[in-house]
């Protein structure tokens, strides 16, 4: 091998390692997919449902008025404020640690596989990020979010990511 053909295969060889180190240090969040929402029109999901939508691209949502549809049309039948919504939907992880990070102006409730989580404040909070960290089995598990609106903006942000620096034990089959 020329000296030439071996310096352009070492710096093919630390082109490709470093790409391959950074593509690992990139934390890719899951807003996961197919929620569907439903509305309520007092602040403790008490009252009736008033609108049922589905978000196809997870929840993450900043309303300055009346909440939106997937396409960004106002739900006119729910209050612009004194508002709560249920979103439910099934996800599909692999096995391991997750991360779950809830954003909320107002209050919010995690409940995974109809068990209430951590992340359960349902009151008129400033915006407040909510961190969960809990062992999932492979396989389909249930999420439910319940959010509250009190008044002023409606913001409600749900993301997961695989924690790749835990270590966990597979559970025996």
């Amino acid at each position: 091998m020329t000296k030439q053909a071996w310096r352009l295969s070492l710096i093919l060889l630390l082109t490709v390692s470093v790409g391959l180190i950074l593509s690992l240090m990139i934390v890719s969040a899951d807003f996961g997919t197919n929620w569907t929402g439903q509305f309520y029109n007092c602040v403790d999901l008490s009252c009736g449902v008033v609108e049922t939508e589905t978000y196809a691209n997870g929840l993450n949502f900043d309303w300055d008025a009346n909440p939106e549809d997937d396409d960004g049309n106002l739900l006119t039948n729910v209050n612009a404020d004194d508002f709560t919504a249920r979103f439910t939907s099934t996800q599909t992880f692999s096995a391991g640690t997750y991360e779950f990070q809830v954003t909320a102006n107002d209050g919010v409730r995690l409940y995974i596989d109809g068990v209430l989580t951590e992340i359960n404040d349902f009151e008129d909070n400033a915006l407040t990020t909510y961190v969960l960290s809990i062992e999932l089995s492979a396989g389909d598990h249930s999420l439910s979010v319940e959010f509250l609106n009190n008044d002023g903006d409606a913001i409600l942000q749900v993301q997961w990511f695989l924690d790749n620096s835990a270590t966990s034990t597979p559970a025996a089959t």
